[in-house]
């Protein structure tokens, strides 16, 4: 999105617990999980907060305009250490002879985020909207699942430093060598047009093309390998 008046807001974020962004098409019984949000799930995120602090109507014809075009970067924290975690899920199954609709413990398995340093979502804004962002941005209080605790600890005007964000594959120069950062899928909006009524569907309404993935690249090695986990660490891209 360009703005001729505009400001970057950066969000640094402490995760005070394990927490699961998980890879988009993942098998829920066994789900991978990224270092951090991607752009759709932090435009997502600050939609339902909108709802939350403002209202429908507001968010829907104000806040939503602006969400969906605005410029996002993710910067992860310093170490994401990653780990397969045992979890307790419920199954809903229909029939039986009571009929209706019965929960059923499930034990699956959830690739589990746990990070040391504050991860940092940065959006560009329109500067005269700045402190309503800025108010978004603070209410924040997970990224993903609801499990996934996050704390709002500062809000500043700055910039995302180059090479330290997750970036779209495609983007980065064919002969950059990328092989020794952690690449995965993200979801992003499709466009900076896409609709209300495709990210906040009706009950009956179609599926659309809303969300798509890319392949992205975040500015994070390997340190070491253990079984069943890793320890990655932000270096710069």
């Amino acid at each position: 999105m360009d703005i001729v008046d505009s400001t970057w807001l950066a969000a640094d974020y402490h995760l005070p617990a394990l927490y699961s962004c998980r890879v988009p098409m993942s098998s829920s019984d066994s789900a991978l999980a990224l270092p951090g949000p991607g752009p759709a799930t932090v435009r997502l995120a600050l939609v339902r907060t909108g709802i939350e602090l403002f209202g429908l109507e507001y968010t829907r014809d104000t806040l939503f305009p602006v969400i969906r075009a605005a410029n996002v970067r993710v910067r992860p924290p310093e170490r994401v250490a990653l780990s397969m975690q045992l979890v307790r899920a419920y199954k809903g199954t229909t029939g039986g002879r009571r009929g209706g609709v019965q929960l059923v413990e499930s034990p699956t398995y959830r690739e589990m985020a746990h990070a040391a340093g504050c991860l940092t979502v940065y959006i560009q804004v329109p500067t005269d909207e700045a402190v309503t962002y800025r108010e978004l941005l603070a209410a924040i209080g997970y990224w993903g699942p609801a499990s996934s605790l996050a704390f709002c600890i500062e809000i500043s005007s700055t910039a995302p430093p180059a090479g330290e964000f997750a970036v779209p594959l495609q983007s980065l120069a064919a002969t950059r060598p990328i092989q020794q950062f952690f690449v995965g899928v993200t979801a992003e909006f499709r466009d900076p047009a896409v609709g209300w009524g495709e990210i906040m569907p009706e009950v009956h309404s179609e599926q659309t093309d809303a969300i798509r993935l890319d392949l992205y690249v975040w500015p994070m090695v390997i340190g070491e390998r253990h079984r069943g986990g890793k320890l990655l660490l932000r270096r710069s891209l």
